[in-house]
């Protein structure tokens, strides 16, 4: 809806030429097509990766 609703993780790759933002489960369940699947399960992945502690 355009509202502000707090921060919000991200993840970069500089090299790659890539920045996301953790997606949210509702984006999960509901991308917008195969490319924006696989986009928010890379952002993911980075994240669980390299910003978890384990």
């Amino acid at each position: 809806m355009g509202t502000y609703t707090g921060p919000r993780p991200f993840v970069a790759d500089l090299g790659a030429g890539f920045a996301g933002r953790l997606p949210e489960g509702a984006e999960l369940r509901n991308p917008g097509s195969a490319a924006d699947f696989t986009r928010l399960e890379r952002a993911r992945a980075m994240f669980v990766e390299n910003c978890i502690d384990r």
